[in-house]
């Protein structure tokens, strides 16, 4: 495939559906590099050949309505803190986090516990990583922190869901 869009071969789709029919109802994060949404595809500057093409996005949003465990897709690739908002009813937080790489300088953790999970924006503290948090502040015409940053509640929130019959 030419350009920054993303897609998934046939035999990973049937992978991963063959993985959530198996246990539809396990509390499942799924990690993607490429974002999902529509919202996505038409809020970040790349527009919609930057993120997963639409047929495997409708895909994946038809697997995860059958699978109520999927809660939260995670990915990358456009270096912003974002969440966006599913294409359809299906419970699950479709988030991008940006690159520790470059501005905003920084990392997410997403923690899970019983009754939900928290996502939280750690800024990295060394001198040299600050250094160059500010250096690539002012890429793409000084638009990247309006770009990458995102809000607070894009980077730091608390998701209430029922784990608890989630087994280690």
């Amino acid at each position: 495939m030419r350009g920054a869009g993303g897609t998934l071969a046939p035999a990973q789709l049937a992978h991963l559906g063959e993985l959530l029919r198996g246990e539809p109802e396990r509390p499942t994060l799924i990690f993607g590099h490429h974002p999902v949404t529509r919202h996505a595809a038409v809020s970040n500057p790349g527009g919609p050949g930057f993120v997963l093409d639409r047929a495997n996005a409708a895909a994946l949003h038809r697997l995860y309505a059958s699978a109520p465990g999927v809660f939260l897709h995670h990915s990358g690739h456009t270096h912003r803190n974002r969440r966006s908002r599913p294409d359809s009813g299906i419970g699950v937080e479709f988030l991008e986090v940006g690159a520790v790489k470059e501005y905003p300088g920084g990392y997410t953790l997403i923690r899970i516990y019983e009754g939900g999970y928290l996502v939280s924006f750690w800024k990295t503290r060394s001198e040299s990583a600050r250094r160059w948090s500010t250096r690539t502040r002012s890429q793409y015409l000084g638009l990247h922190p309006d770009h990458a940053l995102g809000s607070c509640a894009d980077r730091n929130h608390v998701v209430l869901r029922d784990f608890s019959g989630l087994s280690g």
